[in-house]
């Protein structure tokens, strides 16, 4: 039970709806105003909890993360959804639109890369990502219209495919309401029926970036840069050998990896790590790959923050590569 004070912000345990305390009841009952619906309601105490709790156990949960293969995309007919990346409901024909198709669909020339979120009453329930062609559209999932109801949400993050690298990044959140969902109903050449169109974005910019790009150093610093990256010179064998890239997944790294604890398995990827660089820096190679997966970010992270600490780097990229696809390699630049 919590304690309970009028004013205080409040998570209903059976919705999961945030709402605040606006008045007590009884001993075992206060009122509530619910943000989403605008409505008070009656709620016994022991049904609430405090949010920040709910959201420390969510981050712990398991939930669907998946890559969709380049080779969905399907081409689109000009259309008139709008301009931009779109987020589109297919309604299903064969269950009187009950359920529907979930679409990302692009109505520019250039590919994008995109990463994007589903939470339920806030609860993350999956996380989807891919390569969005120009004019094309992707599928994403199956959307339950009941759904509506229940307080949906959408987080995204688009980039434009530059290259073999990606431009700066867009982000933002969708919560389709009930009473506006209905009004975006849209009709278009590339689906048999009308459909519902929410613009995610306009466009993307096209200038290409590194997810952690180093400050320029002045030349004196640079020259002393270069003197200190080689220890000796390196063998033509020894630098034919050297892989271009590192897979830092335990399984890749070692086989005895059951019989480790998850700090010694974190510890040792991190050394690992360490060892790769000063050997790819005293060859003087100028490009490598780190391939440590998506997860939960923490592997990623300790990663990054090598590479920021490291004066022989001069950029890090996390985004689309066309080998490893999106977010589960970092490439190098020495």
């Amino acid at each position: 039970m919590i304690l309970v004070s009028v004013g205080r912000t409040v998570r209903l345990k059976n919705t999961g709806e945030i709402g605040v305390i606006n008045a007590t009841l009884d001993s075992k009952t206060v009122s509530v105003y619910l943000n989403e619906s605008g409505v008070s309601i009656a709620v016994a105490i022991d049904d609430l909890e405090d949010p920040k709790n709910r959201q420390e156990k969510q981050l712990q949960e398991d939930y669907l993360e998946e890559h969709i293969p380049t080779e969905t995309n399907v081409g689109i007919q000009f259309s008139d959804a709008g301009e931009g990346i779109n987020l589109i409901f297919h309604p299903r024909t064969a269950d009187e639109g009950r359920s529907m198709d979930l679409h990302l669909m692009n109505t520019e020339a250039f590919d994008c890369s995109f990463t994007l979120a589903y939470f339920k009453r806030g609860r993350i329930i999956y996380k989807k990502h891919g390569v969005l062609k120009s004019l094309s559209s992707i599928f994403i999932e199956t959307f339950d219209r009941d759904n509506l109801s229940l307080t949906p949400s959408f987080e995204y993050e688009l980039r434009r495919i530059i290259g073999d690298g990606t431009g700066e990044s867009r982000t933002g959140t969708l919560k389709p309401k009930p009473k506006t969902f209905f009004k975006k109903q849209k009709k278009i050449l590339s689906f048999e029926q009308g459909i519902f169109a929410f613009k995610l974005c306009d466009e993307l910019p096209d200038k290409h970036v590194h997810s952690q790009a180093k400050e320029k150093l002045p030349l004196k610093e640079k020259e002393k840069q270069k003197s200190n990256t080689r220890v000796g010179v390196a063998s033509p064998l020894e630098m034919a050998s050297f892989p271009r890239e590192i897979d830092i997944h335990i399984e890749a790294l070692r086989e005895d990896h059951s019989q480790m604890n998850n700090y010694e398995i974190y510890t040792y990827q991190i050394q690992q790590v360490e060892k790769y660089l000063s050997k790819a820096i005293r060859l003087g190679v100028d490009k490598v790959f780190i391939i440590h997966g998506k997860g939960s970010g923490k592997l990623k992270n300790a990663v990054h923050n090598i590479l920021d600490n490291n004066p022989h780097v001069r950029s890090f990229n996390a985004g689309y590569h066309q080998k490893y696809g999106v977010g589960g390699a970092t490439e190098v630049i020495f």
